[in-house]
């Protein structure tokens, strides 16, 4: 296969555009995305900006740590991990939109503990029960939420 051409050939600085990427659009959603699509409640546990400012900030730290210590590029071999993911994320919107989160939140855990290589029979049933009952029980019991 002949090299890549273009601005983003140097294989030694495309982790660390994707780790300054990163770090922007975590500091994109904590800073502007989350304050200004979330109310805050009086009385609740737990605010309802809080797990996405968490994630933010969690981007922004992965990001952090990937433009200290990238790791080597991967290339094409990232392809087939991709393509798994964005297809496990167009089943989850919409089976969540048809069947909602109740029917389709287990199988989905399923799935991508499949995906990742889970094959104890026990860490499946587990997971595959206790994930969706986790966030069933912080969105719906703490932050008073509906789920699809």
């Amino acid at each position: 296969m002949a090299p890549v051409a273009g601005p983003f050939a140097k294989d030694r600085f495309r982790p660390r555009i994707v780790g300054v990427v990163l770090v922007a659009l975590g500091l994109v959603i904590a800073l502007i995305i989350v304050p200004a699509q979330t109310l805050q409640l009086g009385r609740a546990v737990m605010q309802p900006a809080a797990l996405p400012m968490a994630c933010g900030l969690a981007m922004v730290l992965c990001g952090l740590a990937i433009v200290l210590k990238p790791m080597p590029d991967s290339g094409s071999a990232m392809l087939v991990p991709v393509t798994g993911a964005v297809t496990l994320a167009l089943i989850s919107y919409f089976g969540m939109r048809g069947l909602g989160f109740v029917i389709m939140a287990p199988a989905l855990v399923l799935l991508m503990m499949l995906y990742m290589g889970e094959r104890r029979w026990l860490w499946l049933g587990v997971g595959t029960l206790l994930v969706p009952l986790g966030i069933w029980l912080c969105f719906v019991v703490l932050l008073g939420r509906q789920l699809p």
